[in-house]
C-alpha cells in the first residue's frame, strides 16, 4: 500500500510499546524518515534503531522535555 510518506518525517510516541514499535516499521516500509521517542524503555528502542529508526529519549507529557 503506497501511502505517499516516502520521504516524510515522521515522530511517533510511545514508540517503546507494542503498538508504537509496529506503527514505526510499518511507517519505515512505506518509505517514511521515522523518529521514536520513549520515557524508559531504551532497551526495546535498541531493535526499532538498528532497523534505522531515529530514537528521541522524551517525556512527552511534560513541556520542560
Amino acid at each position: 500500500m503506497d501511502l505517499g510518506l516516502k520521504d516524510k518525517v515522521v515522530l511517533v510516541t510511545g514508540a517503546s510499546g507494542t503498538l508504537g514499535q509496529e506503527v514505526c516499521t510499518s511507517l519505515l516500509r512505506e518509505g517514511a524518515r521515522v523518529y521514536g521517542t520513549h520515557f524508559k524503555h531504551r532497551e526495546k528502542m535498541d531493535e526499532l534503531s538498528r532497523q534505522g529508526i531515529g530514537i528521541i529519549a522524551m517525556d512527552v507529557t511534560k513541556k520542560s522535555d
